[in-house]
């Protein structure tokens, strides 16, 4: 998806500067295409380099918050926003539903279920097994922590 198309166009990556965009892509096709639009755009010689990529960054990250993770997230009620707050708070991957009900303020982790239930039907959670939810998207955590959050998300549970 990232190395063929650019092949076919006379253009190659240096294998650390392919390394780093697949990483910071997370693997994920939409934001593979966004990550090769992105450093194609800025790109200044062939092979595309580290340094290409490095130049990206700022633009592809800014498109991302506000395409694609802010889009995602205002299709979510407030307290939904809080519990995914409350998730990334706890850091990247997996997180056990209790831990983030707890740090929510809730005593009883019943108590945040239907949040939880309604982020799943919302696509931007999934079970990852019993008890423990991630998110459906790469680096949303890392969105939910930075500056593209809406302030309401990180307010507590009153």
């Amino acid at each position: 998806a990232l190395l063929l198309p650019a092949r076919a166009e006379g253009v190659e990556y240096d294998d650390e500067a392919a390394a780093m965009l697949l990483e910071r892509a997370g693997g994920y096709p939409y934001f593979i295409q966004e990550w090769g639009r992105g450093v194609w755009d800025v790109a200044v010689a062939n092979p595309i380099s580290v340094e290409d990529v490095e130049a990206a960054i700022p633009e592809i990250e800014r498109r991302l918050n506000e395409d694609f993770f802010a889009v995602r997230l205002a299709r979510t009620t407030p307290a939904e926003r809080r519990y995914c707050a409350a998730m990334a708070s706890l850091g990247d991957g997996a997180q056990e539903s209790g831990a983030i009900a707890r740090s929510m303020g809730y005593t009883n982790v019943r108590a945040a279920s239907s949040l939880r239930a309604s982020l799943i039907d919302k696509g931007v959670l999934y079970s990852v097994g019993r008890g423990r939810v991630g998110f459906t998207v790469p680096r949303f955590a890392e969105f939910m922590r930075g500056e593209g959050a809406p302030v309401d998300a990180v307010m507590s549970v009153s």
